[in-house]
């Protein structure tokens, strides 16, 4: 367990993942109104399964959280809730997730119609790769960090 300033972040207890499908819904519909997604618990843990799940808690409640297939350091999922935006865990548990990486470079996917994470990703050092595609969702771009 760390705790960052005003949050605590921690690896993702049994009975969290239904509280992490709702952060992961609200913000993707959020953001891509134009393809919204229902994500139950079972949609959560099926797309998170193997991956090591770190949780960002304020005041006792689960606000956000990012998951991690570490085998390639890929971050699958951030996804911050309103309650904590703009108050610094989206950049914590990147921050974190970038210590578990050691040497290794960080990637992530992001579709191309997220400006705003784009643009976030970029401000931790982040670059665009020429790895790019389409996908059910849209266009997307992956984006690389590489330990200085």
């Amino acid at each position: 367990m760390i705790r960052e300033s005003k949050f605590e972040i921690r690896e993702i207890a049994p009975g969290e993942y239904a509280a992490c499908a709702v952060i992961y819904a609200d913000a993707w519909n959020g953001v891509l109104p134009a393809v919204p997604r229902k994500i139950s618990e079972v949609d959560f843990q099926a797309e998170t399964e193997g991956e090591r799940i770190l949780v960002g808690i304020l005041d006792g409640q689960i606000v956000g959280y990012v998951s991690i297939w570490e085998p390639d350091s890929f971050i699958h999922h951030l996804y911050v809730g309103p309650l904590a935006q703009g108050l610094g865990l989206g950049r914590a548990l990147m921050s974190h997730s970038e210590e578990l990486a050691g040497r290794q470079p960080l990637s992530l996917k992001c579709q191309l119609a997220n400006a705003g994470a784009i643009g976030f990703y970029k401000s931790l050092g982040f670059e665009e790769s020429r790895d790019a595609g389409t996908d059910e969702f849209g266009n997307w771009v992956r984006l690389v960090k590489t330990p200085s």
